[in-house]
């Protein structure tokens, strides 16, 4: 259920459980991009993929890096080579994780079950991999910069009841100086995603996320906010207006 890897489960991952009218199809972050039809969002396999996509995209610049230093260079990765790097980085903490279960996860990146894994099979299950571009933000696959978008957005969308009031939100920052001003600054920003989402986000990650939605200018406006952040049906209750 904890959709973003937060360590908890916060309201937005109920009302996305919720919004989904019962249905267990796997959610778009945890899939990375792939196309699951047997998988559900309960799947304890596709979490542990999701965790195992996100470790990586901090770790490496590209996925074919991390497959020659994760087998050493060669051009199969053995289960005792990925267990150790597992192991050695903590990559499932978390999960109850046992040698038999990830035996089976390890099966389950295997699809052609040979008993290793090949780049191609690696690159398949964490697919989409440059996390240094922002045009990743537009691909599928697994990475922590792109989550950070999605897990904004989902939070807006569960908490405003449109897009307005979410853009007043950030706003709101503002007015404590200027009333008057009709954009937000990266100090406002910052101000708003603190209040939204507590501690979760640190400033690399936040400046990060400045420069997609502003793109790399001083504010940002309405118009860009919605380009960002008005992608899904809004199922919040909160609702905030201005005297215009």
């Amino acid at each position: 259920m904890d959709i973003y890897k937060r360590g908890s489960i916060q309201l937005s991952d109920i009302k996305m459980i919720l919004a989904n009218k019962g249905s267990l199809k796997a959610h778009s972050i945890l899939r990375g991009g792939n196309e699951f039809s047997d998988k559900s969002s309960f799947d304890w396999k596709l979490h542990a993929r999701q965790q195992i996509g996100l470790a990586l995209s901090k770790q490496f610049n590209d996925i074919i890096t991390s497959f020659q230093v994760i087998s050493g260079k060669k051009n199969r990765m053995e289960y005792a080579q990925f267990g150790k790097w597992i192991e050695n980085n903590r990559i499932l903490s978390g999960f109850d994780m046992t040698e038999r279960l990830l035996q089976k996860l390890f099966a389950d990146l295997d699809p052609h079950k040979k008993g290793y894994l090949s780049e191609s099979d690696w690159k398949n299950a964490f697919c989409n991999f440059f996390i240094w571009s922002n045009i990743y933000i537009y691909l599928g696959g697994y990475s922590a910069r792109r989550q950070i978008l999605s897990e904004v957005q989902e939070a807006i969308r569960t908490n405003y009841n449109d897009i307005e009031s979410a853009f007043n939100f950030f706003l709101s920052h503002e007015h404590q100086f200027n009333p008057s001003i009709k954009t937000v600054s990266f100090y406002g920003f910052q101000k708003a995603l603190h209040a939204l989402l507590p501690k979760r986000f640190d400033e690399n990650e936040i400046k990060f996320l400045w420069s997609i939605c502003s793109f790399d200018n001083e504010t940002l406006n309405f118009r860009q906010f919605i380009e960002k952040f008005d992608k899904k049906q809004f199922n919040g209750t909160s609702s905030i207006a201005f005297n215009k």
